[in-house]
């Protein structure tokens, strides 16, 4: 059924990994989605395939409400070995566990915050690429901030 979604086409060894390097992970992304939809499938390397949601109640059922009827797959298997058996990799009780662990982060007070936050690391960051394009040495304060975001 995977192999039936539609999405770009790749070489077997390296997929359609190419359009993902070009700097901006972001844009590709955004490209798919406006071509194929909110579900399409994705080639990695090794022949091996990445089905991508963008409706948010086909992602809330995937991840949250039946996550049981979803295998992660061998992509997984191998980002284990670098992860470790964390929550973006574990499935069935362990995964269930340690949701529940990471639930405070992700309720809506939190979000927010968390949204506040990356905002303002991210204006910190335009300005200072801004600054560093123009030639204007970053001041001291600005260098800080954006270590720390």
């Amino acid at each position: 059924m995977m192999r039936e979604l539609p999405g770009p086409t790749g070489w077997h060894l390296i997929g359609t990994l190419a359009a993902f390097l070009r700097g901006d992970l972001l844009k590709p992304f955004v490209s798919l989605f406006e071509q194929y939809g909110p579900l399409f499938r994705v080639g990695l390397p090794m022949g091996h395939d990445l089905v991508m949601l963008a409706h948010p109640d086909a992602v809330e059922q995937v991840l949250r409400s039946r996550q049981e009827n979803y295998r992660k797959g061998a992509v997984y298997d191998g980002a284990r070995l670098l992860l470790g058996n964390g929550l973006v990799t574990s499935e069935g009780k362990l995964w269930r566990r340690q949701r529940l662990l990471a639930n405070p982060a992700f309720r809506p007070a939190k979000l927010e915050q968390h949204l506040a936050i990356m905002g303002e690391c991210t204006r910190h960051r335009s300005r200072w690429r801004t600054h560093h394009a123009s030639g204007l040495v970053c001041e001291r304060r600005f260098q800080s901030t954006a270590r720390h975001c």
